[in-house]
């Protein structure tokens, strides 16, 4: 919420529905350059820290920088 009383959001819906798979990006109510600089600071503290997966893990092939924890995508579909 800004201080006149207006919103903004950026997210992003990562879907899988069959063989339909895809990532929808959303930016609504005209993010400022400052609050899109602020947004990318949120998501990088969101991030876990540490090595990304090694491509020899099982679940290594079906995650997605696109899908934060807690998302509904499950990593064995």
């Amino acid at each position: 919420m800004r201080r006149d009383d207006t919103a903004y959001f950026r997210g992003t819906l990562s879907f899988r529905c069959g063989k339909l798979a895809g990532d929808l990006a959303l930016d609504c109510g005209q993010i400022s350059p400052t609050e899109g600089a602020e947004l990318a600071r949120n998501r990088a503290a969101a991030r876990p820290q540490g090595p990304p997966p090694s491509s020899g893990s099982p679940d290594a092939s079906n995650q997605s920088d696109h899908a934060p924890a807690g998302s509904a995508i499950s990593p064995n579909p």
